[in-house]
């Protein structure tokens, strides 16, 4: 499926590959579903509220749901509340496709800040999930976790999502993220190392490394940042033990 493979680049070039799957063919479920995912990170919140109720409309155990087809409004707040009540109602209205409601749901109450129905939307996802999709889920809820303030605990659900997918970029990044959050920036630098391993075209996880360089006081380091030097970064500061997917948990 074209969205799964344009969701392992960064959100920006994952939005420009989905939109020209979107363009070949505007109906397709799976592009409308990654898109509303991937506009959300990009903090293009109302963009993604309308992929999502495309979406419905265009599924079609949904597309018969009462309201589905109505204009959407200008406003913001009508339209994120006019797109949770969708939602909500597709919810109860079929089993089938359950477990993407439940992944759009969390996506939305990520984007209205509810954090915590969030986590529960993703939670119900999981039932349904197996797999990528199950990784997937994992990261969201160490995402969700993460921008709730609780980055210990997203600590934990990024270890899942990693057992389940350990050649998952996204998910090497945000680990990082999580640790930095919690003033381990020299682990962090080691998992943003790792992202870069294995998708060496993420240049936006140069940022970081330079970050972290700096945090750590290793001046001496910032060419190798600057010239973007994997392979010295690497000699300075290996990303694994063992092998390129190690992770240890914080003591």
């Amino acid at each position: 499926m074209r969205g799964y493979t344009c969701g392992d680049l960064s959100d920006a070039d994952a939005i420009v590959c989905l939109k020209k799957g979107h363009e070949v063919d505007p109906y397709n479920l799976d592009s409308l579903l990654a898109l509303g995912v991937s506009l959300t990170n990009e903090l293009d919140a109302p963009q993604a509220l309308r992929n999502l109720r495309d979406w419905l409309a265009n599924h079609d155990e949904f597309s018969a749901l009462p309201g589905v087809q109505r204009a959407l409004p200008e406003d913001f707040e009508e339209l994120k509340r006019q797109v949770a009540a969708l939602f909500h109602e597709a919810a109860a209205w079929r089993e089938h496709a359950a477990g993407d409601v439940h992944m759009a749901l969390g996506v939305i109450h990520n984007i209205d800040q509810n954090f915590d129905r969030a986590l529960y939307h993703f939670a119900e996802a999981l039932k349904f999930a197996s797999g990528r999709k199950a990784a997937t889920l994992w990261n969201k809820i160490g995402a969700t976790l993460a921008n709730s303030g609780r980055s210990e605990a997203a600590l934990l659900a990024y270890e899942q999502t990693l057992a389940l997918r350990p050649n998952y970029p996204r998910a090497w990044t945000n680990l990082g993220v999580a640790h930095s959050n919690l003033g381990d920036t020299e682990r962090a630098m080691r998992f943003y190392l790792t992202a870069l391993v294995l998708n060496p075209a993420a240049s936006h996880l140069w940022y970081y490394v330079r970050s972290a360089t700096i945090s750590l006081g290793k001046f001496d380091w910032l060419g190798l940042a600057e010239n973007r030097d994997l392979e010295g970064l690497r000699a300075l500061l290996p990303v694994s033990q063992g092998n390129a997917f190690f992770y240890t948990r914080r003591s």
